[in-house]
């Protein structure tokens, strides 16, 4: 029996099948030839690498733990530089007593004052007890004439409570209690609060 007798056997499936397995062996060898023969290209980096952070960088930090780092003792702003002599302005954080430290000296003024806060003063045509002021010679209540002193305006930066500043020469305490300023040098001060103030 010659080849040509054989060839005639094949059904037409059987052609189909020897061409397609041609055509698949014919594209598996271009796929090898193609990836061995084209230059290496590197893989993208993992987000285990890119997480990798420098050793001598330290992590980033988020502001609430940032927060939780801060130290809740008590702090105490510095003096001024020196030629400086803008008066340093504050309130307590109630916003009911207003203060300022100048090279001048130290003084609050405070807006509900209870009753028995206030000095009788027959020489004062106002009142006494709602301002206190400290210089370097002593403390004193002046006399206030008018209207008594409001509470603290917007944006008026606040002494938190157990936080002192401290600006020439004078620095002042907030508390719960009211707020004390005394002159470093001397001592003289006063205590200022709802129920009334005291010199020292």
């Amino acid at each position: 029996m010659t080849s040509e007798s054989r060839r005639r056997r094949l059904s037409p499936a059987m052609r189909a099948f020897v061409a397609v397995d041609v055509v698949l062996v014919i594209a598996l060898v271009v796929v090898i030839l193609a990836t061995r023969g084209g230059p290496e290209t590197p893989p993208p980096p993992s987000a285990a690498a890119s997480a990798t952070a420098d050793p001598a960088t330290p992590p980033a930090t988020s502001p609430s733990a940032q927060a939780s780092q801060t130290a809740t003792s008590p702090t105490r702003t510095e003096d001024p530089t020196e030629g400086e002599d803008e008066a340093r302005l504050f309130a307590s954080p109630s916003g009911n007593i207003v203060c300022s430290i100048s090279p001048d000296g130290a003084s609050c003024s405070i807006a509900e004052l209870s009753a028995e806060g206030l000095v009788e003063d027959e020489d004062c045509e106002g009142t006494v007890g709602h301002v206190v002021r400290v210089t370097a010679e002593g403390a004193e209540r002046p006399c206030v004439t008018g209207r008594p002193p409001g509470k603290a305006p917007s944006g008026t930066p606040e002494l938190e409570y157990e936080t002192s500043t401290s600006a020439f020469g004078y620095t002042c305490t907030s508390s719960r209690s009211g707020i004390i300023c005394r002159h470093d040098g001397t001592g003289h001060g006063f205590s200022i609060a709802r129920a009334g103030s005291s010199l020292f």
